[in-house]
């Protein structure tokens, strides 16, 4: 299996196709993780200003399932819900410049988007024809809690962990998510009230580089513990860094706030 990172848009308009597995059992994240991982892409190619049109390979039966996690985890809803890989591309209209799927339904041989260099944004006609498409490939997800635990707080377990390493999380996990919602929450929510500050370029540009070196969203996590506890930040920019990095992470860290 080669390991290259190739382009992955066309314009200013990004096709993706998202195929989750059908979950085995409560225990079961992984058809959470895989769309969890194209919610996270769609997310920062749009901070670029890129639009993304996704469609969702889904079997019939499991539509609920998937209206369900879409809510409670905070996924944007999907352009479309189709069966087949030949269905998204007539609602994408072309040909998907990227695929997210779980490791397990790789094709020997098939193009993989890993590696540090950045995801690049070239024509599409610069892919070549007949290929296969380039594909994010997500490992497993597995839990050992009841399935009505607070999905954002399943959503940061999981986002602290690089979706290419297999993952088991259990109560601790849990718990430390949970902590850490409850703690940036009401910190965020001191911090509304300091005069706004921007955002610092270091931040901003540590943030790039961690999504764009194959989607390190746990570097982006130990970004919200870096800004809460830098003393050289004053609390306007605490808030606006936390603001800006939830817009990747999607944990309502304002959530109950009103507009600043």
């Amino acid at each position: 299996m080669t390991r290259r990172l190739v382009a992955v848009g066309g314009s200013a308009v990004l096709r993706m196709v998202v195929t989750p597995p059908e979950p085995h059992s409560a225990a079961d994240l992984t058809g959470v993780r895989v769309l969890l991982v194209g919610d996270s892409l769609r997310r920062i190619r749009e901070l670029s200003g890129i639009q993304v049109l996704t469609a969702v390979v889904s079997p019939t039966h499991t539509r609920s399932w998937l209206n369900v996690v879409c809510n409670d985890f905070g996924i944007a809803p999907p352009h479309d819900v189709v069966e087949t890989d030949t269905e998204a591309a007539d609602v994408l209209l072309g040909r998907p410049h990227l695929r997210v799927v779980p490791a397990d339904a790789l094709t020997p041989g098939a193009d993989v988007l890993l590696g540090r260099p950045h995801l690049r944004v070239v024509p599409a006609d610069a892919l070549t024809p007949g290929a296969d498409v380039p594909t994010v490939a997500v490992a497993g997800a597995w839990r050992n809690f009841p399935r009505d635990a607070d999905p954002l707080a399943q959503r940061l377990a999981l986002s602290a962990r690089h979706y290419a390493r297999p993952v088991l999380l259990d109560h601790s996990h849990l718990a430390a998510a949970q902590a850490d919602l409850t703690a940036w929450r009401s910190a965020v929510a001191a911090w509304a009230d300091c005069p706004s500050a921007p955002v610092p370029a270091e931040y901003v540009q540590a943030a790039r580089q961690a999504l764009e070196d194959d989607l390190d969203l746990p570097r982006v996590v130990d970004l919200l513990r870096a800004a809460a506890a830098d003393p050289r930040l004053p609390d306007g920019a605490k808030f606006e860094t936390f603001a800006y990095l939830d817009r990747v992470l999607a944990i309502e860290l304002c959530r109950g706030m009103t507009t600043r």
